[in-house]
């Protein structure tokens, strides 16, 4: 019932899954402002995604504390993709990001989620140890900087250069988005 209710929601949003690949892309981070790849960073993503991958079709993922940073990331990547989650329960967002081909986010809540829900993620850490929270599961890819630093554990960058995720380019995540995408595209029946 839930994935119906999700794929119904993305229809909804004219993203019908099966048109081509479907990357959801998830700015926020609840633990604070150090854990969050820039979102300038999320919106070029967005169009070098557009750019690189044939078909690719996007959405913004974002809670209800998020909603600033999802407006953001689709205003500053063009306005061409939708806003998804900020109304959803837990359950109802497990029901979108099951028909996901690919979630690109921050070491976060629906990082866990996509996983468990078998959902390849592209997941960026900086403050956090991936040894402790990576995804688990097979098919997913931890972006880091292996700085003096980090993992810190801190809520704000205490150097105040958040140069942990800041210092990860959008070339580096989008190869890494563009390899697991083309990866799951050899994988479906023709």
């Amino acid at each position: 019932d839930l994935r119906a209710a999700g794929r119904e929601r993305l229809e909804r949003a004219r993203l019908a899954p099966g048109d081509g690949p479907l990357v959801g892309l998830f700015p926020g981070a609840e633990w604070g402002p150090s854990k969050r790849w820039p979102m300038a960073s999320f919106a070029a993503l967005a169009v070098e995604l557009r750019r690189r991958v044939p078909g690719v079709r996007e959405l913004v993922v974002a809670g209800p504390k998020e909603v600033w940073l999802a407006i953001r990331v689709h205003e500053e990547s063009g306005k061409i993709h939708p806003v998804v989650g900020p109304d959803l329960d837990l359950a109802a967002l497990a029901g979108v990001l099951a028909h996901l081909d690919l979630l690109v986010t921050n070491d976060s809540g629906p990082m866990h989620l996509a996983a468990a829900l078998g959902v390849p993620t592209v997941a960026l850490f900086g403050p956090t140890d991936p040894r402790r929270t990576a995804p688990a599961g097979d098919g997913h890819a931890v972006l880091t900087r292996d700085l003096w630093c980090s993992p810190c554990f801190r809520r704000r960058c205490p150097l105040l250069h958040h140069g942990c995720l800041a210092g990860l380019t959008v070339a580096a995540v989008a190869d890494v988005a563009e390899g697991i995408l083309g990866a799951r595209a050899l994988l479906r029946p023709i």
